[in-house]
């Protein structure tokens, strides 16, 4: 394994070496790493470089040299004793939040007639080019849903008139651009339900070709992680507002990004017809499981405390965690697909 290693070293070290030394910018990226003779890189792992004494490369004041850019003969610059090179691959287990969280949406959607034409609705507008946004209240042991009203990514919260019955929310995504629940939903799914104290945990992202929810299954853990990952890890456009996506400037999207192409890639080799010139439609549908896994993944590896779900043909929603596809051939390929827990 130690050649893995050395690759995602080579590749890697420059964009995504992560300085202890800078806590006030965690997980930016620096093109000149400083002290990283043990430096966190891409997938969060620890890398192991010697002191440099037998590899003048590995000094970081050589390291921008052409020379050492270029460097031939990498192999000299690991230890024998990388403890993380040689662990299996990332695990998201179906535990027990998930199996609550899907637990809890069964229990409010089942034969509800008025979630059911709530969901209908904004399926509908997904259709006609606008969000629309809804919420769930709960009254006397009934579920009950608000009809769809006109919205839009930055309100969507807002806009639903949360009351003190109110235990979800909902809103859905034109579904020729993206079903799936944006990395801002995420955050303010997590963000609704630490301000209601957990009474709002989730939210659900509709369309007319897929469903999702968002279930906040522990805010405590949502707390931690917002600490360190706050909203300066989510991308704005030039008017200062949420585009939906994360900062593009960070390592944590450099991660994200390389776990969604992976999975699209896969999902082109598997499923395309002829995998060298895919379809439109065999890429859209490669795009969305590359977003859907990334998504999960980051849900998942960053211990966010959100569980993601997705319905199924029958309109079942499902837990969703991360697992891991290793090519048979090369064992060091390693794709984190989202599959549901069955």
């Amino acid at each position: 394994n130690a050649e893995f290693c050395e690759t995602r070293y080579v590749d890697h070290l420059e964009q995504d070496c992560l300085p202890e030394e800078d806590p006030d910018n965690p997980g930016s990226i620096l093109p000149n790493c400083g002290d990283w003779y043990l430096a966190e890189i891409e997938y969060g792992d620890q890398v192991c470089v010697n002191t440099g004494e037998d590899d003048e490369c590995l000094q970081p004041a050589n390291f921008n040299s052409a020379q050492c850019r270029d460097d031939p003969d990498p192999e000299d610059d690991w230890t024998d004793d990388c403890p993380d090179c040689d662990e299996p691959p990332l695990v998201d287990p179906c535990d027990a939040n998930k199996s609550i969280a899907a637990n809890f949406i069964s229990t409010m959607i089942s034969g509800n007639t008025s979630i059911s034409t709530s969901f209908s609705a904004a399926k509908t507008n997904s259709t006609n080019g606008y969000e629309s946004a809804f919420h769930i209240d709960h009254v006397s042991g009934v579920y009950s849903a608000s009809t769809p009203a006109t919205s839009n990514e930055g309100d969507t919260y807002s806009s639903t008139n949360i009351n003190s019955s109110t235990v979800a929310v909902g809103h859905d995504h034109d579904a020729s651009h993206a079903a799936i629940p944006s990395f801002f939903d995420a955050y303010s799914a997590g963000e609704t339900a630490v301000s209601t104290n957990g009474a709002v945990s989730t939210d659900y992202v509709l369309s007319a070709t897929a469903s999702y929810a968002l279930v906040v299954s522990d805010t405590s853990k949502f707390k931690a992680f917002s600490t360190i990952y706050n909203e300066s890890y989510l991308e704005k456009d030039s008017n200062n507002q949420f585009t939906g996506d994360l900062d593009q400037n960070t390592a944590v999207a450099y991660d994200i990004n390389n776990v969604g192409n992976d999975a699209a890639g896969l999902y082109i080799v598997k499923h395309a017809v002829d995998p060298n010139n895919p379809t439109s439609t065999e890429y859209a549908a490669a795009r969305a499981a590359g977003y859907e896994s990334a998504l999960a993944y980051f849900l998942g590896k960053y211990d966010t405390g959100i569980t993601l779900l997705k319905a199924d043909a029958n309109g079942t929603f499902q837990a969703l965690h991360f697992t891991a596809y290793v090519s048979d051939i090369d064992p060091t390929y390693v794709v984190y697909l989202a599959s549901p827990c069955n």
